[in-house]
């Protein structure tokens, strides 16, 4: 038997291979049919410009094709959009379209034709004048002066229900790393009450950009001090985390005098209070000097805080209060935010006193006053593989005690 199968070995390996070969050529080239899934973007056409989106529709949808190798690989290079046709729709209502495909040569699809459910609503807009935040700081020893707006209005355009909850339009600037005058296009954004962000994607503004302007320059004869807010106030509902804060003024000029009996590097505003918050906000508080506030001296500020909402079940994050360690008694430290949310699939399974062993960490040994961006140390229990902290970076001040 073995002598059967040696026998002219050389020319039934050549007759494999060939087979193979030709095997493979039908299957790529022939008329061999096979099913592949193909993800094309939705184009959306003819909408009518009475009616808005209520929900955003899908970008992108999936569908069989068959056809052969050849093909079905050549068609995957190419730039094909489905197109969801919206043409003689005039009232307000939810429809199930189905899409229209571009032409599929020598191909065709496997299984019922893609569509796709809308819901379409009066478009409304409304004019609101737009507001300026600061975020970041310029350099020590500048100061922000005649700021400009164009345009200083905006118009909120989208589906009637969520135009009329439009409150505010903002334009956020970042004054970090500013010597000289500011001027630049900055995107403007929808919020509805409380400062809380709108969907950009059935929300817009128009225009969407407004030009800002505004010197900046040292100062003599006075000191710029910032201002820093006091989130220590409670911890936000579970799930939810403090995703940006911005303070109206975020400085304030000390006349030099004040300044030699109080050299402050910043000030903190009155405790902005968190506890069992899941709407963004805004608030005024006072600025806490520490002495009697100086004539001429704001004796209050605006805080604005947007909360995000975490994409994870309640019972897999904590809210974990930020530790400084090392800490120097010379100084005194501002820790923002000074609680992280600390997110895993695992933390469902640990006791009440596990939960309570989770520790965040910065250690602050050796820091000159100043400002720091610093990574957490997070000490799990046992049994905790994966996690993830928001926010990944803490800010910590600090300064000579007085």
């Amino acid at each position: 038997m073995r002598k059967l199968l040696l026998n002219n070995w050389q020319l039934k390996l050549l007759s494999l291979v060939l087979a193979f070969l030709f095997s493979s050529y039908i299957y790529r080239f022939g008329e061999y049919q096979v099913t592949a899934s193909l993800v094309m973007p939705v184009e959306v056409r003819n909408l009518s410009s009475e009616l808005a989106f209520l929900d955003e529709p899908k970008d992108a949808v999936g569908l069989s094709i068959a056809g052969n190798l050849q093909q079905i690989n050549s068609l995957k290079k190419m730039d094909l959009r489905a197109v969801l046709d919206l043409k003689g729709i005039n009232s307000p209502g939810v429809y199930t379209i189905q899409l229209e495909l571009p032409d599929l040569p020598e191909l065709r699809v496997a299984g019922a034709f893609p569509s796709l459910q809308v819901r379409l609503t009066k478009k409304a807009s409304i004019t609101l004048p737009i507001e300026v935040t600061h975020r970041g700081e310029l350099p020590e020893g500048y100061v922000l002066s005649g700021e400009g707006l164009s345009p200083t209005k905006a118009e909120v355009v989208g589906p009637e229900e969520l135009v009329k909850k439009a409150k505010y339009i903002v334009a956020t600037i970042n004054l970090s790393g500013h010597y000289t005058r500011i001027s630049q296009s900055v995107e403007l954004a929808a919020y509805a009450e409380d400062y809380e962000p709108m969907s950009r994607s059935i929300i817009s503004v128009s225009p969407p950009m407004a030009r800002y302007t505004a010197d900046v320059s040292a100062v003599a004869n006075v000191r710029v001090v910032s201002v820093r807010p006091d989130l220590t106030g409670g911890d936000p509902k579970p799930g939810y985390y403090v995703k940006e804060v911005t303070i109206t003024p975020a400085q304030v000029l000390f006349p030099t005098e004040v300044y030699r009996a109080h050299p402050l590097k910043y000030v903190t505003t009155g405790p902005v209070g968190l506890a069992g918050r899941d709407k963004s906000f805004a608030v005024d508080v006072p600025i806490e000097y520490g002495f009697k506030t100086p004539e001429g001296l704001p004796d209050k500020v605006q805080v604005r805080v947007v909360l995000a909402k975490l994409e994870a079940q309640e019972d897999e994050v904590i809210n974990a209060a930020v530790v400084l360690s090392n800490t120097n008694e010379a100084y005194q430290y501002v820790a923002q935010p000074p609680t992280v949310v600390v997110q895993s699939p695992e933390l469902p399974g640990l006791s009440v006193v596990e939960r309570a062993q989770i520790d965040v960490r910065v250690d602050v040994a050796g820091l000159k006053p100043g400002v720091y961006r610093l990574v957490p140390l997070v000490l799990l229990p046992a049994g905790i593989h994966e996690f993830l902290v928001i926010p990944e970076v803490i800010e910590v001040s600090v300064q000579e005690k007085g």
